[in-house]
């Protein structure tokens, strides 16, 4: 009798594994950051060109179908009217990307449903496809959905990697899903632990120039607040606004 081949099924492919930690590192802190309270925090992951795509599939559920009219850049070109916007729709960088996550609700993604796939590996790109669960914090009656994004990653100088291409999928939790609810139940439906680690030369210049955008202030200044903060982007503008409402940011500041 004829033995017919069937091949293995993974839950993740990262290739000949060689660039295994740096995408577990990379999936894990861009959501990481993506759940929290401001996902301003994300600022500094893409890169100055980088483009953004989000679509809405099938969703059937009352909750979800509420929360998802927030996603007013919904590129799925099976519901496109206008198609004129969809140029409009497709989001170049990092200023109205960010600004675009800024605006739906708040997340919680179940890390224990992810499945990761190196799509493509080269000399100094990656791309990665990850799926999984996620639910709206907020609203703890609401069942939770399904998510893909795939990403390009960039490398660039001092070892850093940054995001060139985000394309977003969404629709409601798939009826043929094997995880089980009680794994998501108990998750924390709370903003993940983040603790800024080390920046390197360039994440420095970038906080630097961002802080100078909103503040005014002279790069030395800027530079000052960010070392008293050590480097947290939030805590030197909390900093900032409590000084220069009591009148307490010298002149020179903004020379």
């Amino acid at each position: 009798m004829e033995q017919k081949f069937v091949p293995s099924i993974q839950s993740n492919f990262l290739g000949d594994g060689t660039n295994t930690c740096l995408i577990k590192q990379f999936v894990k802190h861009y959501f990481t950051l993506y759940d929290q309270n401001d996902r301003q925090v994300i600022n500094g992951l893409y890169d100055r060109d980088a483009l953004y795509s989000m679509s809405l599939g099938p969703i059937s559920n009352y909750i979800h179908k509420q929360l998802t009219k927030t996603f007013v850049t919904n590129r799925n070109l099976l519901k496109f009217v206008d198609y004129a916007k969809c140029q409009e729709f497709l989001l170049r960088g990092p200023e109205k990307i960010i600004s675009a996550l800024r605006n739906q609700p708040p997340t919680i993604h179940h890390l224990k449903t992810f499945h990761v796939d190196l799509l493509y590996e080269g000399e100094i790109h990656l791309a990665i496809s990850v799926q999984g669960m996620f639910s709206f914090r907020d609203i703890p009656q609401c069942p939770p959905m399904f998510f893909n994004r795939t990403f390009i990653i960039m490398k660039k100088e001092d070892n850093e990697y940054c995001i060139t291409n985000d394309q977003c999928y969404l629709d409601g939790t798939p009826a043929n899903t094997s995880l089980g609810n009680s794994e998501i139940k108990f998750e924390s439906k709370g903003a993940p632990k983040f603790i800024p680690t080390v920046f390197s030369v360039s994440e420095k210049e970038q906080l630097l120039t961002f802080l100078h955008e909103i503040t005014t202030m002279n790069m030395k200044f800027c530079h000052q607040y960010l070392e008293d903060a050590n480097w947290n982007i939030r805590t030197a503008i909390t900093t900032f606004m409590n000084m220069y409402t009591v009148n307490n940011v010298p002149p020179e500041a903004f020379v």
